[in-house]
């Protein structure tokens, strides 16, 4: 149900908005608006409904929406420190962008309602963009954008699935985003046919993702099925778990000291497109070093490995392929510092959920989706050649800012042992008990 508050149609507007959010995030590789990813208009109008809908409301902004203002018009000013190119701009545009996102998602705390129309979108995105997926591995066919701008023969030897995204990176990157939203829609419902088929596709998502030949991602997607495991079925099954990764850790370890060959096999991955990859970070670290940790500045990370002659062979590579990378070599150490420490900020606020026992489960597998998402975010900046450009990125940067800050309106009793029953329910049982031996005793 919608909220009885305020403007009737304006909150229809947000939580349609809300809704195709996730999908129109993930269009940017498939249409655009005037050169622009469909989101980032969708963004600008977002915010004009939010915005109305919190004065119409009368509720004021929270403060982390504060935060975000102020640190986007920091990170801003920095960027516009060096000369501004046409990669900056463009880059610090797509930053501010994606901050507007995120601080329109953190307007005011979202209740059950906006996150019901959040998740119930990524239920929606996750068969638009997956049904494409299972046409590619059944046919073998592509659809007409794939790899657009590769070369023929890349793209016809090429069998990663992409669906509707040019590069199968990206739609790997937002179906592992989307494992984590599905888990918290399973939350978000009463029905338990509706909960058992949401965590069916959690399930199928790792095996989709496998197919799209990005490796980190699909070892991300699987330690994400592994959290979902725990948190839907707790006793045994963690115990289980623990066991089952302690038994696969020292068998991985064994295999290497027994077997040599496993070493010579990750070498010789390592020697083709890896070395490669490792060169572009060590020509980040190179870029930090030449300017004293500043930072070559916005957008400018190719152009430094084309035109400053940066010492490491990419092989024509120029992306940077990590978004840690990306931001630390072109903003410098202090606003790596910065990020960092909000991702650590996230994961504080998400981490109590796997210690300690709170008033409803709903709120325990919403601290603990804060932390997984939260520790996710860096891991998945090396799955894609851009980050800061990418609007997946960015809606996972909003999506798992809105659900920390809907943690705000949880009524939170949080507890470190077993929970234990109330004295009134105590004292309803002795009554029982004692009414029932009572008729025991008359009948005899």
């Amino acid at each position: 149900m919608l909220r009885g508050q305020g403007n009737r149609p304006l909150t229809w507007l947000w939580c349609a908005g809300l809704f195709l959010l996730p999908l129109v995030s993930g269009m940017g590789s498939a249409i655009t608006v005037a050169g622009l990813a469909p989101v980032r208009p969708f963004a600008v109008a977002l915010a004009v409904v939010g915005l109305a809908v919190a004065v119409t409301r009368r509720t004021p902004p929270t403060a982390v929406s504060w935060g975000i203002v102020l640190l986007g018009v920091l990170w801003l000013s920095w960027g516009l420190f060096h000369p501004p190119t046409y990669p900056a701009i463009s880059e610090l545009s797509s930053i501010t962008l994606g901050l507007l996102t995120t601080w329109v998602l953190v307007l005011r705390p979202a209740d059950d309602v906006d996150l019901g129309w959040f998740t119930g979108g990524w239920v929606f995105a996750w068969w638009v963009c997956v049904l494409p997926g299972l046409y590619e591995i059944v046919t073998g066919k592509h659809l007409p954008n794939y790899l657009e701008g590769s070369p023929q023969w890349v793209r016809e030897a090429s069998t990663d699935i992409a669906s509707f995204f040019v590069n199968p990176n990206l739609f790997a990157y937002f179906l592992a985003v989307g494992m984590v939203m599905l888990a918290l829609a399973a939350t978000m419902t009463t029905r338990v046919w509706v909960r058992r088929g949401v965590l069916a596709m959690v399930v199928m998502t790792p095996v989709v993702v496998f197919q799209t030949g990005s490796r980190i991602t699909t070892l991300v997607c699987c330690l994400i099925l592994v959290w979902v495991v725990w948190a839907w079925w707790p006793g045994v099954v963690r115990r289980i778990i623990i066991i089952a990764g302690g038994v696969a850790a020292a068998a991985v370890v064994i295999a290497f000291a027994m077997f040599p060959q496993l070493s010579m096999k990750v070498e010789n991955e390592l020697s083709g497109s890896g070395i490669h990859r490792l060169n572009l970070y060590r020509n980040g670290v190179w870029m930090l070093q030449q300017t004293l940790g500043i930072g070559v500045g916005a957008g400018n990370f190719e152009s430094a490995i084309s035109v400053d002659s940066a010492p490491y062979e990419t092989a024509g590579a120029r992306n940077p392929h990590s978004g840690v990378f990306e931001i630390a070599s072109q903003y410098g150490v202090l606003w790596a510092g910065v990020l960092f420490a909000l991702v650590v900020v996230l994961m504080w606020v998400g981490w109590r959920g796997f210690f300690q026992r709170f008033g409803s489960r709903s709120e325990e597998i919403m601290r603990q989706a804060v932390f997984v998402s939260a520790v996710a975010l860096p891991l998945l900046s090396f799955a894609n050649s851009t980050f800061l450009d990418s609007p997946i990125a960015w809606i996972h940067v909003a999506g798992t800012t809105m659900v920390a800050c809907s943690l705000r309106l949880k009524h939170t009793t949080v507890s470190t042992g077993p929970r234990s029953a109330s004295v009134e329910q105590v004292l309803v049982t002795r009554q029982r008990l004692r009414q029932t031996s009572s008729l025991g005793a008359r009948e005899s």
